[in-house]
């Protein structure tokens, strides 16, 4: 079971020297974790695209641990690092424009225009080339609306009630007539 406080020292300790795990008096068991923990996140780092399951299995290869403390040292490496797949936009960017450069030079070995142009729109299209910086919305032109607090229902559109106060009255009488009085009775605890 992962507990708050663990997740905190996981995440304080990730990247700790010696020095720092001996004057957080880490116990073995904990530091061997966030040892497990710093591993598979440079592992992860150098695999993006693995998912969790190849992650746990390597864990479990790696280590010689249960699939279950795979599975919870899994889960301790998703809060303390965050969801990688999600967090990968900078990877995706860097690796979008690598695959442009082999489609730049694969458009010069076979001398193909349309393919080095078919690359460069790609390239222009992604990185916004294309547009000015300085055109965008002029937001000095926007003005936040302006609301008025009232006690009047009309702007709402509901219709006024006449004697509000007196129909509430009558109400009350003509149901508290109805409506038995019960006295309040105390249920045993089961």
């Amino acid at each position: 079971m992962i507990k708050p406080e663990k997740v905190e020292r996981a995440k304080q300790l990730l990247f700790a020297s010696e020095e720092e795990f001996a004057a957080a008096k880490v116990a073995t068991p904990e530091r061997q974790r966030i040892m497990r923990l710093r591993t598979m996140y440079t592992y992860w780092l150098a695999n993006p695209s693995l998912r969790d399951k190849a992650i746990v299995d390597a864990l479990i290869e790696k280590f010689g641990i249960r699939v279950s403390v795979a599975y919870e040292d899994m889960a301790y490496l998703r809060i303390c690092i965050g969801d990688i797949n999600k967090t990968s936009r900078q990877w995706y960017q860097h690796l979008f424009i690598q695959r442009c450069e082999e489609a730049f030079e694969f458009a010069r070995r076979k001398d193909d225009p349309r393919a080095f142009a078919a690359a460069v729109a790609a390239l222009g299209k992604y990185t916004r080339l294309d547009r000015d910086e300085k055109l965008g919305p002029d937001y000095s032109l926007i003005v936040p609306q302006q609301f008025a607090i009232t006690s009047d229902p009309s702007v709402a559109g509901f219709e006024r009630i006449p004697n509000v106060a007196e129909r509430a009255r009558r109400l009350l009488e003509k149901y508290n007539i109805e409506a038995t009085p019960v006295d309040a009775e105390e249920l045993p605890n089961s």
